[in-house]
């Protein structure tokens, strides 16, 4: 007998259990599981990656703002981005569950490329390998049991665009690929050069050696 797994009947299901915890309290109350804890545990399986999910959840926390709890139904006065915003800006710095997951995911980004010595990393290095002088690992074509963490590096290309690289020796730093020198990388900055570079993957380090006197 076959089934067909899907996370979104996963979470009908789940949700139609009636939980002895409701599921407001779980969500915005730190006396069941606190709410930061229970979107990680989403997160971290892989849950919130489903729009349908993700949308179910942010339609709880709006009711509950509203006071739409059970049957009763109550005109929602402000558009949720708007509710989402910081203190500052007017809102009241309730989490978007989507960029709030974004950055979860990040963040093992993050970890990947600077916990070196930790097991996690070094099984996730020995199955796919590593690139960008170990900043992320090998993109992952295979459509089978890789789907947290295929889920995950796939927002390297995101992440990357909020960092920026202290060079110290250079061997990790991409020359042309990695915001080192300025507020962009050399490659968007000069791409008539990139375009006639003999080596494209070359780090900070193989140039210095190779041009000591031009301070690289």
């Amino acid at each position: 007998m076959s089934v067909t797994f899907s996370i979104a009947n996963a979470w009908d299901q789940l949700r139609a259990k009636k939980p002895t915890v409701t599921w407001w309290r779980i969500i915005w109350f730190s006396k069941a599981i606190p709410r930061f804890a229970f979107i990680t545990w989403l997160a971290m399986r892989n849950q919130l990656k489903t729009p349908r999910v993700a949308h179910r959840l942010e339609k709880l926390q709006r009711d509950i703002l509203w006071g739409s709890i059970g049957e009763e139904k109550r005109f929602h006065l402000i558009r949720w981005d708007k509710v989402c915003l910081p203190l500052q800006y007017g809102g009241l710095a309730i989490k978007n569950l989507r960029l709030f997951n974004q950055a979860l995911l990040g963040k093992w980004i993050w970890r990947f490329g600077t916990e070196h010595d930790f097991l996690w990393r070094k099984v996730i290095d020995a199955k796919y390998g590593s690139a960008r002088s170990g900043w992320c690992s090998n993109p992952m074509n295979s459509p089978n049991g890789v789907s947290l963490w295929k889920t995950i590096s796939k927002d390297w290309s995101s992440f990357k665009r909020f960092i920026s690289f202290d060079v110290g020796d250079g061997s990790r730093v991409s020359f042309w690929h990695d915001v080192w020198c300025g507020d962009n990388t050399l490659k968007a900055t000069f791409p008539t050069l990139f375009a006639i570079a003999c080596n494209p993957a070359a780090s900070v380090e193989d140039l210095h050696q190779i041009y000591p006197r031009l301070g690289v």
